[in-house]
């Protein structure tokens, strides 16, 4: 069941009316799809052109690659409202949409950070991290210090209750990519490098079927070479 309200805001997108759809918890959310030509695209950002209009939506940097080459693009959509404006922000699977959800409704976690840990982790590593209270995965994450680490363990674990059966019963395995780039990425922060600042070069030296062991060695003589 939706209930539509009048918005109060003026003025509303040019000469229409805003109204908020509030679900069964109270949120208020509205655009909650979109579906476009893509006009330009950056790494934190698409602008999708949909009947003569454009839209800005934010979206991080795993799904600006997938709009590479690609004429239009659908995104489900999280539509923030704050005092200062309204923001868009873009995912290719609800899925992706509504774990966003639930990581901005954590204490100290907003829509930038949000995107960040999404960027920097898989769906389901992230879940086993929260699952197995593994802080020091978290960490690797870009923006994600020690003490943000502990704060999302607690705060997530009875929040993605509902996706624990989904890994429990092996339907969805981890992004064996990512999975590598997550383990090097620790194994360089226990040598000492910021996790923060090695992130972006492990990625870039990431190739297909290359192992732990062996991007770890990449890694380590590029950094020598510096």
């Amino acid at each position: 069941m939706f209930a539509f309200r009048r918005c109060g805001r003026r003025p509303c997108f040019g000469h229409f009316l805003c109204f908020n759809i509030k679900n069964r918890t109270g949120e208020n959310w509205m655009i909650g799809y979109i579906e476009g030509d893509i006009k330009q695209v950056d790494l934190d950002r698409c602008l999708l052109l949909v009947h003569g209009v454009g839209y800005e939506v934010f979206i991080h940097a795993k799904t600006s690659s997938l709009t590479m080459g690609q004429s239009r693009f659908a995104f489900f959509v999280h539509h923030h409202i704050r005092e200062d404006g309204q923001l868009l922000f873009g995912f290719p699977t609800i899925r992706e949409r509504d774990l966003f959800r639930v990581l901005i409704s954590c204490q100290g976690v907003g829509p930038k950070l949000a995107l960040l840990i999404l960027d920097g982790i898989s769906e389901e590593v992230l879940l086993r991290a929260v699952e197995e209270k593994d802080t020091a995965r978290l960490t690797c994450i870009k923006g994600v210090g020690a003490r943000m680490a502990e704060r999302l363990v607690i705060e997530l674990k009875p929040k993605l209750a509902k996706w624990q059966p989904i890994l429990l019963n092996g339907v969805a395995m981890a992004d064996p990519s990512s999975t590598v780039i997550e383990d090097v990425v620790r194994a360089l922060t226990q040598l000492g490098y910021q996790p923060g600042s090695v992130m972006d070069k492990v990625r870039e030296l990431f190739e297909p079927g290359l192992g732990s062991d062996a991007l770890l060695k990449k890694c380590l003589q590029s950094f020598a070479k510096v």
